[in-house]
């Protein structure tokens, strides 16, 4: 079986690589050979890949990717079938549904669009707690505030009620001065 010598120059793969940017799939078309065999000459010589190579996409290969699906449309059929495979896979139907409980930033929140203060169809549990406890709403601006300032405690003991965020940060200046 016939094998083909080649031989590349330390200098031109420093230029076309790191000066270029080209990446090893590019510098084997030049070359006429393989990705693998540019790495193994890379190797050799001692030039540092760039930080997880066959990941990073440089502007060029991705303008070349948008340029080619610029004008490019899902044709009705593909488009029919991803409708159906989406559909009925909203909420409760979808694998990842939680029972419309989501957390954020440690805060536990509870999905009731029909809430008037629900901000995305969620409000905060806490603010529920409370206002089941005092029988009505929550008035803008008001806060619930965590006693013990872990965020989805919300039993109604370890909540408390401002008026206002300024009568909340003042609560929280006198208290973090006596500790």
């Amino acid at each position: 079986m016939y094998t083909k010598v080649f031989y590349c120059i330390k200098q031109d793969l420093e230029r076309l690589y790191l000066d270029s940017e080209l990446t090893l799939n590019e510098i084997g078309d030049v070359y006429s050979c393989s990705a693998g065999t540019i790495r193994k000459f890379m190797v050799r010589y001692n030039i540092p890949m760039r930080k997880a190579a066959h990941l990073e996409q440089t502007e060029r290969a991705k303008k070349k990717i948008s340029e080619k699906s610029k004008n490019r449309k899902a044709s009705p059929e593909t488009r029919e079938k991803h409708r159906q495979a989406l559909l009925g896979k909203t909420r409760e139907k979808s694998r990842n549904w939680k029972g419309g409980i989501v957390y954020i930033d440690g805060y536990r929140y509870i999905r009731k669009p029909e809430h008037p203060n629900a901000r995305n169809s969620y409000i905060n549990e806490s603010a529920l707690v409370m206002e089941k406890h005092i029988g009505r709403f929550l008035k803008k601006g008001e806060v619930v505030h965590h006693m013990n300032r872990i965020r989805d405690d919300n039993r109604i003991e370890n909540l408390k009620l401002f008026s206002s965020q300024g009568e909340h940060l003042r609560y929280h200046n006198l208290y973090d001065k006596l500790k």
